[in-house]
């Protein structure tokens, strides 16, 4: 085939090619939103949980009672490093609200002369002396019917002179 036949037969590589481009990008503009692709975000996993929640009771009463949703919390501190727990206050959370619980201190002595707002006593071995010692207990006896079976409780706990939250837990009640 000459030079001329092949200029007049009406084909182009270059056309052909941004053709197929852009068939293939308004494709792929036509499937994308229909496909559920998993969201990457950098979100930011907060403070360690250096004071976990060991336990949750909903009842001081009998098996087969009905329950009174007595709402105790018992956190253990399972970190390396004593804590003052008079700096230490904490922070509940049922169903991501913030409860109205005033927990100003973790001291046990010095939570005796606060207002005792949503909480009623601290107790363990965590608030006996003037430190939260690693494997320790606090057991936080909250007012009856704060926490029931179910609730996603979360308990901030953190240092007063910065109000900095050094520690977060969480789990279902």
């Amino acid at each position: 085939m000459s030079t001329r036949a092949a200029r007049d037969s009406g084909t182009s590589n270059l056309v052909a090619t941004l053709l197929l481009v852009a068939i293939v990008m308004v494709l792929a503009l036509l499937v994308l939103p229909l496909l559920q692709l998993p969201v990457l975000a950098w979100s930011d996993p907060g403070p360690p949980a250096v004071f976990r929640i060991v336990g949750v009771s909903h009842s001081d009463r009998p098996e087969g009672a009905a329950p009174n949703y007595d709402s105790r919390i018992v956190l253990v501190h399972a970190g390396d490093t004593p804590f003052e727990n008079d700096l230490l206050a904490a922070e509940i959370y049922v169903g991501g609200r913030l409860q109205n619980c005033r927990i100003i201190t973790l001291n046990g002595h010095l939570f005796i002369t606060t207002v005792h707002l949503g909480v009623q006593t601290l107790s363990g071995m965590g608030c006996q002396t003037n430190l939260w010692r690693p494997g320790e207990k606090i057991a936080l006896d909250l007012s009856d019917g704060t926490i029931h079976p179910g609730d996603r409780v979360r308990v901030d706990i953190i240092y007063t002179p910065d109000n900095a939250v050094i520690s977060r837990d969480s789990c279902i009640a």
